[in-house]
This record gives C-alpha cells, sequence and structure tokens, in this order.
C-alpha cells in the first residue's frame, strides 16, 4: 500500500496538485486515504465510495486471491483491461491489490483526518459492507454517511446518478466547488 500512495503522491507532485477534492472507490479510495494522512496538503476534502481503513482480516484476502474466479465477470474484464494496459497480468494484479489490501490498517491515520467527507456504501455490498463503511465515518469527526439503494460495490457503475447526486451535494455542501477548468490532468 506504501508504494501506491507513494506513487501517487509523486503523481500530485508531478502535475503541482495540492488541495485537491479526491474521489475514490474501493482500493483506489483505501489509496486515497493513505496520501490524505502521509501528504495532508494534497487532500482537502475526499469522498470514499465502498472503502474502510482496514478491510476484513489478511487470511480472507489471502484466500481471496487463490480463489479469484469467485470475482465478478465485469471486475474482472476490468482489472485485465488495466493489466493490459500496464503490460502485465489481470491475475498477478489482482493478487498484488489483494496482498496490499490484505496488509493494509490505516484506522488510526484515517481517523486523524480533520477533513470534509462522505462515505458511501453501496446497500448490497458485499465487498465493504455499509456497517463498515459507517464505521469509518463515525471515526472521522464531521464526516458524512450515505447507504446509496440498488447498488453493490461499485455505486457509480451501479446507480451513477444517485451517486453523483450525493457527491454534487456533499460539494455544494462544503463549498469546494471550483467551477469548470478545463481539462483536470
Amino acid at each position: 500500500m506504501r508504494d501506491f500512495v507513494a506513487a501517487l503522491a509523486d503523481t500530485f507532485a508531478m502535475r503541482g496538485l495540492e488541495n485537491a477534492m479526491t474521489v475514490g472507490l474501493g482500493i483506489g479510495a483505501l489509496v486515497l486515504q493513505g496520501l490524505a494522512a502521509e501528504r495532508p496538503a494534497t487532500t482537502r476534502s475526499m469522498v470514499q465510495i465502498g472503502t474502510a481503513p482496514k478491510l476484513g482480516v489478511e487470511a480472507s484476502w489471502t484466500a481471496a486471491a487463490r480463489h479469484s474466479s469467485g470475482i465478478s465477470t465485469r471486475y474482472r474484464d476490468w482489472i485485465e483491461a488495466y493489466a493490459d494496459e500496464q503490460g502485465g497480468s489481470g491475475t498477478a494484479e489482482l493478487e498484488n491489490w489483494f496482498a496490499a489490501i490484505a496488509q493494509t490498517d490505516l484506522r488510526m491515520s484515517t481517523a486523524a483526518l480533520r477533513l470534509p467527507m462522505l462515505c458511501l456504501a453501496g446497500r448490497d455490498d458485499r465487498v465493504t459492507p455499509p456497517d463498515l463503511v459507517r464505521e469509518m465515518a463515525d471515526s472521522v469527526p464531521g464526516a458524512q454517511f450515505a447507504i446509496v439503494p440498488r447498488s453493490g460495490h461499485a455505486t457509480p457503475l451501479d446507480a451513477p446518478a444517485e451517486t453523483a447526486r450525493l457527491i454534487r451535494d456533499f460539494i455544494d455542501a462544503t463549498g469546494h466547488d471550483l467551477g469548470d477548468h478545463g481539462d483536470p490532468t
């Protein structure tokens, strides 16, 4: 996980990004928690979707990596496409992600964050159940929590309009809308 956070921090530095509102899903959101904790100047607010600072026990992720054939076709296709772009194997990439998740515990550093945070959980998320996401929200002073109905782990795919509405409401409420500045890259 430290490698993922360091790579993202390098990307932010290379592009001169700081004081950003970040939005992440799953392991990407977990990486953003690490970034906000280790490099506070990078993040002024965050949306965390389908994640928590500690996602289960290491044995469950090790078993999941060995039995990854049970992962849904949609996610497997996405992982394969990502791995192809990176010149690697989807299976190896998935195993790396699972190992990173298994060894990560950001409960203390995430609870120490003092910034606006929206924590979204898909009502039917079996990867990161809503109670786990709510625990994260409860650990950060002022964090907001919402359940997205008719959604599993990937709320932006399962319920795009509702997910977008919740994020827009958060942006409006926190005053973090900077308007349209063209290409964000």
